[in-house]
């Protein structure tokens, strides 16, 4: 007798355990339905993210490199894992440079309304503040206050 048949059979003497079963089923359905249904979630606002970084990559890239004065900037790397939406408005983006994580920062793109000189509002895109690791700022050959 295999492990269905004597489940089955052990059911069958026991109405009450039958019932709990069904609810148990149901149950575990509805919490894999809410967790299928936060993973759905969580992808689409992930690629709502890399979607706008794809789209502002020359202002990630400038927040940086307005800094290097002595050329030593080779490549940016935006590290979509790590940026999210502010809770504050806009959205946090890390990256780093000359393919060295340790050569970090991180930028907020930041949304607000400006007029333009027709009277009407546009949505506009501003890279507001951010920070660099002090090994990129080291690179930059900026002098750290304090050190």
């Amino acid at each position: 007798m295999g492990r269905w048949e004597r489940l089955r059979e052990w059911l069958n003497r026991n109405p009450k355990s039958k019932k709990h079963l069904k609810c148990l089923l149901v149950f575990l359905i509805i919490i894999l339905g809410i967790v299928l249904a936060i993973h759905v979630h969580h992808v689409k606002v992930q690629q709502s993210i890399d979607n706008e970084i794809n789209s502002h990559k020359k202002e990630i890239e400038h927040f940086v490199k307005v800094h290097d004065e002595h050329h030593r900037i080779k490549n940016v790397t935006v590290d979509y894992k790590s940026s999210k939406y502010s809770p504050a408005g806009g959205l946090m983006v890390e990256a780093y440079v000359n393919h060295d994580k340790k050569l970090n920062y991180c930028v907020d793109l930041i949304y607000y309304d400006q007029e333009d000189k027709h009277g009407k509002y546009h949505l506009v895109l501003d890279s507001g503040s951010g920070t660099m690791s002090t090994e990129l700022y080291n690179l930059l050959g900026e002098k750290i206050i304090g050190n």
